[in-house]
């Protein structure tokens, strides 16, 4: 399986800097779960706009 929606590198860095390690298993879930996000961001109406902007966002529940 390859990851889709992130890139580790940035990821596994903040963990080191914080004295943690990251596992695949945490990197696909986590690419599932953006994917799982930006599915129903683009399936959410937005007044006709073509722009996923701010406001859908929070709709769907990333502050």
């Amino acid at each position: 399986m390859k990851l889709q929606f992130i890139r580790p590198a940035p990821i596994r860095k903040y963990a080191k800097e914080n004295n943690r390690r990251i596992g695949k298993d945490f990197l696909y879930t986590l690419d599932n779960h953006i994917s799982r996000l930006l599915a129903k961001a683009v399936s959410t109406h937005n007044g006709g706009k073509k722009t996923l902007d701010a406001s859908v966002a929070g709709f769907v529940g990333i502050k």
